[in-house]
């Protein structure tokens, strides 16, 4: 974690070395469930892209960015691939 005195990404200019770190973080700690993983810097945070199964997983990714990169704002355009379990019922729930 980092030292509540380091601000590693300047918001409205994230470094290509603090966008690597963060990856590098989520990698480590989620690469199982996260493919196509990228972070992208906004004026007023982040923006996070890549694909998991499960709504949990896009919750956990962004939980792990925030803590990363100490900051609120973070725009989550993971996108949820849902198994496909066969049941026409279970797939309508998730539309």
């Amino acid at each position: 974690m980092l030292s509540p005195n380091t601000n590693p990404i300047d918001r409205l200019n994230l470094s290509e070395n603090s966008i690597q770190q963060v990856s590098s973080c989520v990698q480590n700690r989620l690469g199982y469930l996260i493919d196509g993983f990228r972070i992208d810097d906004c004026t007023t945070g982040v923006t996070l892209w890549g694909r998991v199964s499960t709504y949990y997983s896009k919750q956990l990714v962004q939980e792990v960015v925030k803590e990363q990169c100490g900051i609120t704002i973070v725009i989550n355009n993971i996108e949820v691939d849902l198994p496909d379990t066969g049941c026409v019922r279970c797939r309508e729930s998730f539309i």
